[in-house]
């Protein structure tokens, strides 16, 4: 998969991060630094989004969206490397991940003090992902790159506070089904396994009834 992301040429930064910018912040946190040594090979800032450069009013919320390329050794997210980026940059971060051919991207969203990380599958097709920039300004442009990461089946609803909520119940009782159908699956007692079953029902018909 490839993300594109449509901007003008003004919105282009393309400056390498140094590593170190990071790393020499939390040198006793060897776990985080290790990640940015052993995961992380390049960061790239490639985008700024704010008012000067799209021309979309910012909020008090949204200033600046800024769009930070993160090459990787392997195949996989460094969540608390890109944790401590997050923290360290003052401003709204999309990350793009790339590994040889293939790209993912995520993005932080914070709501009532609760920070989550949403993120795409992996995709080793050649599909493109857009992730759309567009809103009456950087907060709602916000809420549209983070509805990109949603459940397509929370996208019906209104409001974006009621598109997030749902889509962390699904997410909730879709990872329950999944626990209850593992043990459904491994239990070889009839006795035990019809009260699995029963509670799997329950979880599959509470999920139905969200939409």
């Amino acid at each position: 998969m490839k993300i594109h992301i449509s901007l003008p040429s003004s919105a282009l930064v393309e400056k390498f991060v140094a590593k170190t910018k990071f790393t020499q912040k939390f040198l006793k946190k060897t776990d985080i630094k290790d990640e940015f040594t052993n995961h992380i090979q390049k960061i790239i800032w490639k985008y700024k989004i704010s008012e000067s450069t799209v021309n979309i009013s910012k909020t008090k919320e949204i200033e600046e969206i800024e769009v930070f390329e993160i090459e990787l050794k392997q195949k996989k997210i460094p969540y608390k490397a890109i944790a401590q980026i997050n923290i360290f940059i003052p401003y709204t971060i999309l990350f793009v991940f790339t590994y040889l051919q293939e790209q993912t991207a995520g993005i932080f969203y914070t709501h009532k003090l609760k920070q989550r990380f949403y993120s795409l599958d992996w995709d080793s097709s050649d599909d493109e992902k857009n992730i759309p920039v567009r809103g009456e300004n950087l907060q709602t442009v916000y809420e549209n790159i983070v509805e990109t990461f949603l459940d397509k089946r929370a996208l019906k609803k209104e409001f974006f506070s009621d598109k997030v909520l749902l889509h962390h119940k699904i997410d909730e009782i879709e990872k329950e089904i999944q626990v209850l159908e593992n043990k459904v699956r491994k239990e070889k007692q009839f006795n035990k396994k019809l009260p699995l079953n029963q509670e799997l029902n329950l979880k599959k018909s509470s999920l139905k009834k969200l939409f």
